[in-house]
C-alpha cells in the first residue's frame, strides 16, 4: 500500500479537491483499491463530502442497483475514514496489515509541520500543489525544502493546478526556475482551472471521461498516468 499526501502550507490551493479527484479517478478508471483518511479535524471536508453523497446514494437507489453500479464501475468504492492526526498512523498500520489497498490518501488540511511530522515520515509520495498565487509558490518551496532536509529519500514533487490554458507557458518558466534554484522536482502534467473540479468533486461519482479527454495532457488523465509511474 502506497501512502500519498497532497499538501501545501497555503490554504485554498485545492489540496482536498485534488485528493478527492485523484482517489476517485484511480478507483473508477484504473481499477485501484483506494482508501482515504480525512485528518483535517478543523472541518473534515473530505469525510463530509463522502457522508453526504452516501446518504443521497442510499436514498435514490436500491441495494441491488448500488451493487450493479459498483460492479460496472459507474461509481467508486472508496473507503473513507475520519480521524484525528494522533490516530492516523495506527489506522495506517492496520490497513497495511490487512493488505486491502493499493493507495492510501491522507488529507491533512491546514497543518503545521510539527503536528504532522511523523505522518510525513511515513509517506511514500508527497505532492505539493500551487497555482498563480505567489504565496502558494513561496510556501510550496518552503514546505518542499523542509521535507527534503528532514527526509531526503522522499519522493516529493510539485504540481501546477487551477491555471488558465493561456498561462501555461508562464508556469513552465516558473517550474524551470524552481528546479534550477531549489532542485524542485515537478510533474510534467498540469491541471487546468475547470469549474467542474470543485463543483463535481466526488468520492462516489466519477467525472465524465469524455470531458477529461478533451483536456488530455493538461488535466487528470495525464496527471494520474504520470502519478502511477512513481510506483
Amino acid at each position: 500500500m502506497n501512502t500519498i499526501i497532497i499538501f501545501n502550507f497555503k490554504g485554498g490551493v485545492t489540496k482536498t479537491t485534488t485528493t478527492i479527484l485523484a482517489a476517485n479517478f484511480l478507483d473508477v478508471y484504473h481499477g485501484k483499491k483506494v482508501a482515504l483518511i480525512d485528518a483535517d479535524d478543523d472541518q473534515w471536508s473530505s469525510y463530509s463530502v463522502y457522508e453526504e453523497e452516501k446518504k443521497k446514494l442510499v436514498s435514490q437507489y436500491t441495494e441491488k442497483q448500488i451493487d450493479d453500479l459498483l460492479k460496472n464501475k459507474k461509481i467508486a468504492d472508496i473507503d473513507v475514514y475520519k480521524m484525528y492526526t494522533s490516530e492516523v498512523l495506527e489506522l495506517r498500520k492496520k490497513l497495511i496489515e490487512n493488505n486491502n489497498y493499493d493507495f492510501l490518501f491522507i488529507d491533512l488540511g491546514q497543518r503545521n509541520i510539527e503536528d504532522t511530522f511523523d505522518i510525513f515520515k511515513e509517506a511514500d509520495h508527497i505532492i505539493v500543489p500551487y497555482s498563480k498565487d505567489s504565496e502558494e509558490i513561496k510556501k510550496s518551496v518552503v514546505f518542499t525544502n523542509v521535507i527534503k532536509r528532514n527526509f531526503p529519500e522522499k519522493n516529493i514533487k510539485s504540481l501546477v493546478v487551477k491555471i488558465e490554458k493561456n498561462k501555461i507557458d508562464d508556469f513552465m518558466g516558473i517550474r524551470k526556475n524552481l528546479k534550477e534554484r531549489y532542485n524542485n522536482d515537478f510533474y510534467e502534467s498540469v491541471i487546468l482551472k475547470r469549474d467542474r473540479y470543485p463543483q463535481k468533486r466526488s468520492l462516489i461519482w466519477p467525472l465524465n471521461l469524455a470531458e477529461e479527454k478533451r483536456d488530455f495532457g493538461k488535466g487528470l488523465i495525464s496527471f494520474i498516468n504520470e502519478f502511477l509511474k512513481q510506483f
